[in-house]
C-alpha cells in the first residue's frame, strides 16, 4: 500500500500533467510518517525529485552554498532554525 506522502504526490504531478503544465509552479512537498520524514521538489512540467532537502526561489544560489556549507543529517531544531536564518541574512543587499 503507498505511503499518504506518495499519494499526495502523485496527485499532484497529475493534477499538473491534466493542466499541461499551465500552472508553471515548482513545488515543494513534504511528509512525515511513523518510520521517517520525506520532501520532494515538483518542477512545472512534472518530474519530482526526492532530496534531503530543498530551496526554490530567487535567492537560491545564494542561500544553497550557505545551506550545504553548514546542513548535517539529524540536525537539532534549534540547529536548523539557526541554519535557515544564516540563509536568509546572506542574501546580498
Amino acid at each position: 500500500m503507498p505511503r499518504p506522502t506518495n499519494k499526495r504526490l502523485q496527485l499532484v504531478r497529475a493534477t499538473n500533467q491534466v493542466k499541461l503544465g499551465y500552472i508553471s509552479a515548482a513545488l515543494i512537498l513534504a511528509g512525515v510518517d511513523s518510520t521517517r520524514s520525506y520532501i520532494y521538489c515538483i518542477n512545472p512540467h512534472g518530474s519530482t525529485l526526492k532530496r534531503p532537502y530543498v530551496m526554490m526561489g530567487s535567492g537560491n544560489l545564494t542561500d544553497i552554498s550557505v545551506f550545504e556549507s553548514r546542513w548535517k543529517p539529524d540536525m537539532e531544531e534549534e540547529e536548523g532554525k539557526k541554519l535557515v536564518w544564516n540563509c536568509l541574512t546572506s542574501y546580498p543587499k
